[in-house]
């Protein structure tokens, strides 16, 4: 028998029911976080497949939002008074089984897409907020002896403020002197958790006191979806994404790219288009492949790795950041990207573990903008960071900080029209020894989902996030 030929060889052509039921694919089913996996071999053939994870039996219309609890006040939640300063700019399948990646040919001429495009970067395990944007005072220095980093050695910012970056940071410094970088201090919900659990359940259904059920995201995509949507109109990389969570709307969801693939010992076309047909997430999962096959992939690190140089880093962020970008520019009708990352729980040895952590952020961060930008999609592209919450503000005995309260977060993109320091970090003003939440997340994902819808203020997002948060000064 002849070999399945790879999908984007000269004569690949892909088996046509399976275009036709990729295009009818079912709002019912979830497919996400590739959590679980299975192997179909018959007669040679090993295709590897993401199953869905959660089925709806009961169906919203499309007008039809899982709504938060309605709010009425706005974000700015807490008694120490928020600051902005600005300088304004110019708007510019984890498989179980073997398989092998398939051998394509370069892809053809690349399009931009039209759409705006969110991309949420992840850095789970509760970012350390004072060693990130590190305020120049000296009550910092006097409540971490040995985890406080000198004045001297910080990335000083353009905003005209009493903080620097992390000298890891640096690699960002091209993105702040363009005006492309605008930081959020002191972001937390008015009651955080210091639990992991509770904690991203609040960040991840921005529905914090409430049963979880549907993600933020998952709600927009919920309320936007229409019967032409790509397969890969939202897409998880790094694990399973609960804020892609939605009634109707479907995500795709790859822990490893190198393993999200149609085999190539496949040998029976036939078979892999019956295979394919067994539902719309065999479909669904099988049409992703396609894209994903195009994709020079670089074996991706762990959080602790010494994230490399240049184009060939292989720390966590940069290897997922690149595959953003690459699915970005291949398939121009993707809106949302949600990638994941680990190893910011720093008890322990904290310097160290940070410096490389933050090393691999930034580098990661000024690669996707180079590249998006080289495909002709950064104008249309939004980054935003997320992080569960920041840390103690005192050091433990460990080297190391322990769970806190807020944390400082990045917005990211050409279309910010002021870079920005918006927030504060006043350790004269502690909540129980923590930084004190003066802004709520949801005002970032109210910024960043009316980005989306264009970039003004959207009735869509409201109903999203039960009700009206207050803006980010970084769009207007």
């Amino acid at each position: 028998m002849n070999p399945f030929p790879p999908p984007h060889s000269p004569d690949a052509t892909r088996p046509e029911p399976v275009t036709a039921l990729a295009r009818r694919v079912s709002r019912r089913g979830l497919l996400i976080g590739v959590a679980s996996a299975a192997a179909a071999s018959t007669t040679g053939i090993a295709v590897l497949y993401a199953a869905r994870q959660t089925s709806r039996s009961t169906l919203a219309a499309r007008t039809s939002i899982d709504r938060p609890p309605a709010v009425t006040t706005p974000s700015t939640n807490a008694a120490t008074t928020s600051t902005t300063t600005t300088a304004t700019t110019t708007p510019t399948t984890t498989p179980t089984t073997t398989a092998t990646t398939a051998t394509t040919t370069s892809p053809g001429p690349i399009v931009a897409g039209t759409d705006r495009v969110l991309v949420v970067l992840q850095l789970g395990g509760g970012n350390d907020a004072l060693d990130t944007v590190v305020p120049l005072v000296g009550a910092y220095h006097d409540a971490r002896p040995h985890l406080a980093l000198a004045d001297e050695s910080l990335v000083r910012l353009p905003f005209g403020t009493d903080y620097g970056l992390h000298p890891a940071l640096a690699p960002l410094g091209a993105l702040l002197t363009a005006g492309q970088i605008g930081i959020v201090a002191g972001v937390g919900f008015d009651q955080p958790d210091r639990s992991h659990f509770k904690a991203l359940d609040m960040w991840w259904s921005a529905a914090p006191g409430e049963t979880f059920r549907t993600g933020w995201l998952g709600r927009w995509l919920d309320a936007t979806t229409s019967n032409d949507d790509a397969v890969l109109r939202s897409v998880g990389l790094g694990g399973s994404v609960p804020a892609l969570r939605a009634d109707t709307a479907q995500s795709i969801g790859v822990t490893e790219v190198e393993q999200f693939s149609v085999s190539s010992s496949a040998t029976d076309a036939a078979l892999v288009t019956a295979w394919s047909m067994l539902s719309p997430e065999h479909a669904a999962a099988l049409e992703a492949t396609y894209t994903f096959a195009g994709f020079p992939t670089v074996g991706a690190g762990t959080p602790g790795d010494e994230p490399g140089s240049g184009p060939t880093g292989t720390g966590d962020v940069t290897t997922r950041l690149r595959t953003a970008a690459q699915l970005i520019a291949a398939e121009p009708r993707t809106r949302v990207v949600h990638v994941t990352v680990g190893g910011f729980d720093t008890h322990a040895a904290e310097a160290a573990t940070h410096q490389r952590l933050l090393a691999d952020v930034a580098q990661g961060i000024a690669e996707f903008q180079s590249a998006i930008e080289a495909s002709g999609n950064a104008g249309r592209t939004l980054l935003v960071t997320t992080s569960e919450f920041g840390r103690r503000v005192v050091e433990n005995g460990s080297g190391g900080t322990d769970h806190g309260k807020a944390g400082v977060q990045f917005v990211i993109g050409q279309g910010l029209t002021s870079a920005a320091f918006t927030g504060a970090m006043d350790l004269s003003d502690l909540a129980d020894g923590d930084l004190r939440p003066v802004i709520d997340p949801r005002s970032i994902y109210a910024s960043a989902l009316d980005w989306l819808e264009g970039g003004s203020a959207s009735g869509v997002t409201d109903a999203v996030l039960g009700g009206p948060f207050e803006r980010l000064p970084f769009f207007f």
